[in-house]
């Protein structure tokens, strides 16, 4: 997804989605960051890479926008395009959508309604010493020692990483509820670290991180 371009594909996105297992064939525009959130809590994806539109040279968006006089060439901005919106409305909507996204419960609840309707058909490859033996174990539990410790006695959302872990642990799935746990905790603090400006709003961007400000 794509902010900064006039379009509203929320219900179509969704419906596409019911329906197919392929990308769709055309990119799939979002009029504003309450359409894009929405988009996110109704289709409960967990894991999203939310980035300001750049053009690639040798594209057909690149020639399309050069044909439309909308790259900017010559200044250093998180991206290269000029938006139909002003740039700074630009940005607004993409922390707002970043942090609200990676806001430690909303994607809590997105992982749990994978846990429960997507996870359970996995497919499950049988045992074997390659995936069980003393060196995977003690790494196994390493990791949740640094789980416990950064997330649930340290970390700012101890109270909902709790939740969950007490809610899963039932289910007996350890090795999907360690995931969601360290998955979460690194898109929550990218989240962080964008809202601090140590993050692009682009993976082009030509300008570098700590030159950007933050736009609360």
């Amino acid at each position: 997804m794509n902010t900064g371009e006039l379009g509203d594909g929320t219900d179509r996105t969704i419906a596409y989605l019911d329906r197919n297992q392929q990308r769709p064939q055309q990119q799939i525009r979002f009029h504003t960051s309450d359409r894009i959130l929405e988009f996110i809590r109704r289709s409960q994806i967990p894991i999203l890479t939310i980035n300001l539109l750049y053009a690639l040279p040798k594209t057909r968006l690149w020639e399309r926008l050069a044909k439309q006089d909308r790259l900017l060439l010559d200044e250093i901005k998180e991206s290269n395009l000029k938006f139909l919106m002003p740039y700074e409305k630009v940005l607004q909507i993409w922390q707002k959508c970043i942090l609200t996204a990676y806001e430690s419960k909303f994607l809590y609840d997105r992982f749990n309604y994978n846990f429960e309707h997507t996870y359970a058909n996995r497919i499950k490859p049988p045992l074997s010493r390659a995936r069980v033996n003393p060196q995977k174990i003690g790494k196994g539990f390493n990791i949740i020692g640094n789980i416990v410790w950064r997330v649930g006695i340290l970390g700012k959302y101890r109270q909902t990483f709790w939740k969950m872990v007490f809610a899963k642990l039932k289910t007996g799935d350890i090795e999907s509820l360690v995931n969601i746990i360290v998955v979460s905790h690194h898109l929550i603090e990218f989240a962080s670290e964008c809202k601090k400006g140590e993050e692009s709003a682009s993976f082009y961007s030509q300008k570098l991180p700590q030159e950007n400000s933050s736009h609360e």
